[in-house]
């Protein structure tokens, strides 16, 4: 979880930044918007962005860089100490005007500018106590904005961040769960870290196997059984499921192995489906 609180805390640096802004309209409304706010208008820009939002090209433009402009004020105001109160609800302010802005790109058609809106959303509410509903709704909005202009780097960023999200947000058997689907793929986003896991599953498998042969837990294993070879044969045969029966667990100790062994093996493998299926819809 510290490492989960640090990646978020490094992309809020980055959330902080101001992006570059080409749209000459968009740039004047975010200048005026932010100039409002410096002379304590913070309430005004707030009111005009919000009734902006349904009216015509400029006006949502306006209402756009208004929240962005908001949002940005929010930052500003957010210290060292994530925990302190003040800076708790300046996040959440900054969640929720960033997000606003996202609807507003988007109702405009700016789907880039959005999935940055939304992005920066989700990132300053993660970095609360616990990341909100509304944060990780933003951050599964970005990724879907950047799957649908092509940046599927961007789109795999997301996904992690938008789960790292859900992993703060969650307790009990759920937290435990999200925690091993990190570890073994980063949300089956790493085609690395799954081949690692299985890896590992082999590796710790066949040692177990070897030493249940030597204590007469395995059937089939009295003859014929080559150290450590048989064992990485019988680990791999278990974990795809296929079986083929001339060796099988003794007592309870090694059938209980074999189920686990079988469980690790049907997770891992419908995490690499899905590892997959991310690359090929990405292409």
């Amino acid at each position: 979880m510290i490492a989960i609180k640090k990646c978020f805390s490094l992309a809020l640096s980055e959330a902080r930044k101001l992006p570059k802004i080409t749209d000459p309209d968009l740039e004047k409304a975010l200048f005026y918007a932010r100039a409002f706010i410096k002379n304590d208008g913070v309430e005004r820009v707030k009111d005009a962005a919000d009734c902006g939002r349904h009216g015509d090209t400029s006006a949502q433009i306006n209402s756009a860089a208004g929240y962005l402009a908001l949002a940005f004020d929010a930052l500003e105001a957010v210290g060292e100490d994530l925990k302190a109160e003040e800076t708790q609800n300046s996040l959440s302010r900054a969640c929720t005007f960033f997000h606003f802005a996202g609807h507003g790109f988007l109702n405009l058609g700016n789907v880039n500018r959005a999935a940055d809106a939304y992005w920066r959303s989700g990132v300053s509410g993660s970095c609360a106590d616990k990341a909100t509903s509304l944060s990780i709704r933003s951050l599964a909005r970005a990724k879907i904005c950047y799957q649908d202009i092509g940046i599927t780097e961007k789109s795999d960023q997301m996904h992690i961040l938008e789960w790292h999200a859900r992993l703060l947000a969650s307790t009990g058997i759920r937290s435990i769960l999200l925690d091993l689907w990190r570890v073994t793929s980063l949300y089956g986003v790493s085609l690395r870290r799954w081949t690692v896991s299985i890896a590992l599953t082999l590796f710790v498998f066949t040692l177990l196997y070897e030493g249940f042969a030597r204590s007469g837990l395995l059937s089939g294993a009295e003859e014929g059984w080559t150290t450590l070879i048989s064992a990485f044969y019988f680990a791999v045969v278990t974990t795809t499921t296929v079986g083929y029966g001339e060796i099988h667990p003794v007592g309870p100790l090694a059938q209980i192995a074999v189920v686990l062994n079988i469980f690790v093996g049907y997770v891992l493998f419908a995490i690499g489906t899905t590892i997959l299926g991310r690359k090929v819809l990405s292409r």
